[in-house]
Parts: structure tokens; C-alpha cells; sequence
């Protein structure tokens, strides 16, 4: 039998005293403020919204999300999909950069995840009353025939786009295996970021007023280890 450590962490006070130094929090989510300003969000704006009118319906798709979307793709590494689901923006390269770094930089900073890739760009619109139901962005593994080096989702992160521009559009993230009664409600300011890890269930609530825009990125690596 593999030798196995045990660890003891009885010890409230020396525990939480580790959490406090070293920033540990019991929320399984980290928002990065303001790494736009409200100037740049805005340049971000008038790069993508000239995509709104050909972004896809979802639920054409899937029966848990109800709202509109369009890959952003300024890399020239990133290759076209055969279908009309994705755009070319070279102009947008320089926001992608500052985004994907920022979030390195907090993984670095939190995780320290094993990451060495990230999925094209998601463009989200959520119109009134459209919404995304419970779901996962990946689960935690996959059969061991698959080949080993199939990409891994380790971190979500979602960029705000609009704040005061819509009502109701909480990101919600279950803290428990009762999604109904234990589960936190989010509303980042423009120009922040969410990360989190893929597998834990949340969902958007309906947009009840104006039109909510966020960036979706999906950070990958090797085989969970």
C-alpha cells in the first residue's frame, strides 16, 4: 500500500492564522478588481459589439443556456471552426493578453494550478430574461482510455463586462450540495474578473432588465495530479 501523510488541521488557531497570511479564504472563487478601467471596458465594447447581431442563439443547442454567443478569436494559432460560431478580431489581442495574464497571475498567486493553455475566447449576451441554468464547465475526470494528452479544464474565469447596464444576472455558485438554500450571489463591477474551479455547479439568473455582456475563458492543463 502507497504510504498516504495525514495532516492535522485541529488546530483552529494556527490554522486560521495560515489563512490569514497567507490570504487563504474558504470561498471556493477569487474576483480580480479592476483590471479594466472604465475607458478601456469601453473599447472593449466597441470592438465586440459590432459581433452582437451574429452571435448564435444557444438554445438551439443546449436546453440549459438561453442567451447568445460568439467565439473571439485574435490568435494566429487559433485555428477556424467549421461552423459559423467563431470571429476573427485582431484588435482585440491586446485585452486578451492583459486578461489571460492577470489570471495567471492570480492562479500563480491562489492555486498555483499546473496551466499551459487557454480555450478561445467566449463572447456572452444575456438579453432580458435569458439566463444559464445549473451546470459544470468540466468534471473532474474522464476514462483512462482517453489519451493523456486531451486538455483539462482547471479555471474558469468570467470578465464583467456591464454592471449598472442590467438587473438580476447574478453569477450564483453553490457552496453546498443544496443549491437551494446554500449558495452565493455575485455581481463583479466592469472591467473585473471571477476565477474558479470549472467543476463546482453555478449558473447565471435571468436577466430582468437591460442586457448583461461578459468574456468567458477556460484555463487548461495536463491530467489532474
Amino acid at each position: 500500500m502507497e504510504v498516504i501523510n495525514k495532516y492535522d488541521l485541529n488546530d483552529p488557531i494556527l490554522f486560521r492564522n495560515f489563512q490569514k497570511k497567507n490570504k487563504v479564504t474558504d470561498a471556493p472563487y477569487h474576483v480580480i478588481e479592476n483590471v479594466f478601467d472604465s475607458t478601456q471596458v469601453k473599447n472593449i465594447l466597441d470592438i465586440l459589439s459590432s459581433y452582437d447581431d451574429s452571435a448564435i442563439d444557444t438554445e438551439q443547442f443546449k436546453n440549459n443556456e438561453h442567451l447568445k454567443w460568439v467565439y473571439i478569436k485574435c490568435r494566429d494559432s487559433e485555428l477556424d471552426s467549421p461552423y459559423d460560431i467563431s470571429k476573427r478580431v485582431p484588435e482585440f489581442k491586446l485585452y486578451d493578453d492583459m486578461i489571460i495574464e492577470a489570471c495567471l497571475q492570480a492562479n500563480r498567486s491562489i492555486w498555483n494550478l499546473d496551466i499551459n493553455g487557454v480555450i478561445t475566447t467566449k463572447y456572452l449576451i444575456y438579453e432580458q430574461d435569458k439566463y444559464s441554468d445549473w451546470h459544470t464547465d468540466g468534471a473532474f475526470g474522464i476514462h483512462a482510455d482517453i489519451s493523456s494528452d486531451i486538455m483539462w479544464r482547471k479555471l474558469s474565469a468570467t470578465v464583467a463586462l456591464t454592471d449598472d447596464e442590467y438587473d438580476g444576472g447574478e453569477f450564483e455558485m453553490v457552496l453546498s450540495s443544496n443549491p437551494s438554500t446554500s449558495y452565493v450571489k455575485i455581481k463583479p463591477s466592469k472591467g473585473s474578473i471571477i476565477l474558479f474551479p470549472p467543476f463546482i455547479n453555478h449558473r447565471i439568473s435571468p436577466v430582468t432588465r437591460g442586457i448583461k455582456k461578459t468574456l468567458v475563458y477556460w484555463f487548461c492543463g495536463s491530467r489532474w495530479r
